[in-house]
């Protein structure tokens, strides 16, 4: 799962050029799908879990590959949801 969510955040990355803003919203996006696709059934807050916790490993392991390829554009804005994921976490 983690290794798909990569090849989807680098590909969504590499179609938003550098442009900060369409970075940022293609990893919202990305994130957004992710937690919707979880649905309302019975198991459905447990599998949210699972993928939000899939989505932050896939992140980190993008934030290491955009720092690679030298993309800091890319690094910075996933760094950044990193964070907040990272804050909403510690709320909940």
């Amino acid at each position: 799962m983690v290794e798909k969510l990569v090849a989807r955040v680098m590909a969504e990355l590499k179609r938003a050029g550098r442009d900060r803003e369409k970075v940022r919203l293609a990893l919202r996006w990305t994130m957004f799908s992710l937690e919707m696709s979880a649905g309302r059934e019975e198991f459905s807050e447990e599998y949210r879990d699972w993928i939000m916790a899939s989505w932050n490993v896939a992140l980190l392991l993008a934030l290491d590959q955009a720092v690679a390829e030298e993309e800091y554009e890319w690094a910075s804005e996933c760094q950044s949801l990193l964070s907040e994921c990272q804050f909403i976490e510690e709320e909940v």
